[in-house]
This record gives C-alpha cells, sequence and structure tokens, in this order.
C-alpha cells in the first residue's frame, strides 16, 4: 500500500485500488492545505477516480496534489486553485507566469507551483474518463514529472489554451464559452469575467475580488425543468452568480462595473511591453517601445480621447504602461522615445 505522504513525485505504482487508497488518505489534508470553502467536501476528490466499469471526471491538479506526484512544497496553489480562484492565488500566478510575457527578462521555472499546476491541467479531460483513460492520464503525467523541459512545455501550451478561451467584448469584459474562460481572465489580467455555458442556456458573472457587488441585485425567478433557480448566486456566492438570460446579463454586468474597476485589459498595454521585450536590446540593456508621437496616438486610441501630441497624453501612457511593468523595471520618456529600462 502507497504511503499517504510519499516523499518523492512520481512513486506510484499505476494500480487504481492504490490510486484511490493514497488519494483518500491525502483528501483532507490537500482540502486543509487549499483552505477550501464548507460546501466543497475533500470527497470530490475521490469522485474524479474512475470506479471499475464506470467513468469520472479524471485526472487533475488536486488530484496531482492527493498522490503526491506534485511535491509537497508545492502542492498549495494547485489545493487552492481546485476549489476557489482566491487574489492570492491569482496573483502568484501572474507572477510566476512573467517569463511567458517577458522572455527576454524572465526565466520560466519548471519547479515552480504554476508550472505544476498548469501541467497537471494540461492532462484533464473534457469529458469523463474510465479506468484505462484515468490510469493513462496518471501516466502521462509521471512523463512530465520526471522531465522538466516536458512539463515547461505542456505548462505553457496548457496557458496557451487558457489565454484563447476568452475574447474581450466592446466594453473590454472578457467573454468565452468555455469553462475556465472566466478563470484565464483572471490570469490575464481582467478583474471579472463572463462565461456562457451552452450546456445549461447560462450566463456566468466571477470576480476573484471579495464580491461583485450584486448583494441588492433583483434576479429573476425563472426555474430549470428540475425546479432550481436561473439566477443569483453560485452557493450563496458573493463573487461567483449566474444570470437566466443575456438581458439580465447585461444589467448585472452595468452593475459590476461600477463596483469593480477594469483597467484596461493587459493585452492592450502590455502588448506593448511585450513586443519592446523581443527586441534586441540596446548597448545599456534597454529596449525601444515606441516614438513618443506614436505613443500619444496609441494612447488617444485606447482612451476614445482626441488625439493630442502633448506631453500629459505621453506621461499618461507611461504612467500606464509602468503599472503592467514587470518587477525591477520601469518605463520611461528618453527624449523622443519610450523605453523600457531596468531600474537602478
Amino acid at each position: 500500500m502507497l504511503e499517504p505522504s510519499a516523499p518523492q513525485p512520481g512513486d506510484l505504482t499505476i494500480n487504481l485500488d492504490e490510486i484511490r487508497t493514497t488519494a483518500t488518505a491525502n483528501a483532507q489534508r490537500v482540502a486543509e492545505l487549499g483552505s477550501w470553502p464548507d460546501y466543497v467536501k475533500p470527497e470530490e476528490l475521490l469522485k474524479r477516480i474512475p470506479k471499475m466499469g464506470e467513468t469520472a471526471p479524471g485526472f487533475d491538479a488536486g488530484v496531482a496534489c492527493s498522490l503526491n506526484l506534485i511535491p509537497e512544497d508545492k502542492q498549495r496553489l494547485s489545493a487552492v486553485l481546485h476549489a476557489d480562484y482566491t487574489k492570492e492565488a491569482v496573483v502568484q500566478i501572474r507572477n510566476e507566469l512573467k517569463a511567458i510575457s517577458f522572455p527576454a527578462i524572465y526565466s520560466l521555472n519548471p519547479d515552480s507551483p504554476t508550472v505544476w499546476w498548469l501541467a497537471a491541467s494540461s492532462l484533464c479531460s473534457d469529458s469523463e474518463v474510465d479506468k484505462d483513460g484515468f490510469l493513462d492520464q496518471v501516466e502521462k503525467f509521471r512523463e512530465l514529472v520526471a522531465d522538466p523541459e516536458k512539463r515547461l512545455q505542456a505548462a505553457r501550451q496548457e496557458y496557451g489554451g487558457m489565454h484563447s478561451s476568452f475574447v474581450l467584448r466592446d466594453d473590454g469584459v472578457p467573454f468565452g464559452e468555455r469553462d475556465g474562460c472566466i478563470q484565464a481572465a483572471y490570469i490575464d489580467g481582467s478583474p471579472f469575467g463572463i462565461f456562457h455555458s451552452q450546456k445549461y442556456g447560462l450566463y456566468f458573472v466571477g470576480t476573484y475580488e471579495d464580491s461583485l457587488g450584486l448583494e441588492d441585485f433583483q434576479w429573476s425567478n425563472e426555474k430549470d425543468e428540475k425546479g432550481r433557480s436561473k439566477s443569483g448566486p453560485v452557493h450563496g456566492s458573493k463573487q461567483f452568480v449566474k444570470c437566466a438570460s443575456e438581458e439580465e446579463l447585461q444589467e448585472a454586468v452595468r452593475v459590476v462595473k461600477h463596483q469593480i474597476f477594469i483597467l484596461k485589459p493587459r493585452n492592450h498595454y502590455e502588448s506593448h511591453l511585450l513586443h519592446a521585450s523581443k527586441k534586441e536590446p540596446r548597448n545599456d540593456g534597454s529596449f525601444l517601445i515606441d516614438r513618443v508621437d506614436q505613443a500619444a496616438m496609441i494612447m488617444s486610441t485606447m482612451e476614445n480621447t482626441e488625439y493630442d501630441n502633448n506631453n500629459e497624453t505621453v506621461t499618461l501612457f507611461v504612467t500606464t504602461l509602468n503599472s503592467y511593468c514587470p518587477e525591477g523595471w520601469g518605463v520611461e520618456r528618453v527624449g523622443n522615445e519610450i523605453i523600457l529600462k531596468r531600474k537602478k
């Protein structure tokens, strides 16, 4: 029998009974490590492991933690995310993924908690799996455990898939029709997002902030065929709600936008930093972002204001870019250029 706290990731015999025994022994520990809310029970992990002749949701990062396939000192992020995308977790992911946005500045660490989480998530299935499918997932993750380069590759691919799971509406709010698109929007810099579930015909709005600000919102009384409400907080949450119709969604989002300040989405401004960091650095190690006149034009377009090539507009552009800069770097105006350079 496997020990509940197997010290080395990957030391797992491919045997479904032993897998279930190990997951059962560790489920409570993983739940406590992730500070799961009361409505998410440790047993939820076990429901992902198929029984003989049955199917189940299958492998994910939470299951990987329960099987000690992720090193114990790297498990907390995956344990938290299994139940809730907290603000702390989102910030950690953003920081650890800076290497993807700024490859000339950072290196992606194959042993970072975010890479472990993404690599495990890359093996999740959109449909339920049987015993053989689950064991295949476990075996493939063992390969990622043993090979840091393959783990990095899997993490990059998973992040790429998440990044493409949503689009920005004209009002800048992320919208997607793939499960997980809201959480992907968090990671990409948005404080909230929308998921349209075609399966259930409902719209979901979520945030990692303390509240969407919809506590006093007047929800519809619509019910589904099982008599369940089609509108309102999910599990009583202030952070995650469902809307029965597009009209209700629009009204709810209008309220949310008054409660949660939306910075211009990161892929509007950060793309300028990303583009600059991929250029050849200058002799002093700095990177050219744009000429001053081009920066003013960009800022006018972003903020829907009349083009004005003046100091105020350019200063706003520089200030905004600085809010998206990687740690230790800054944006400055030098003569007729806007540059990205390391802080002294």
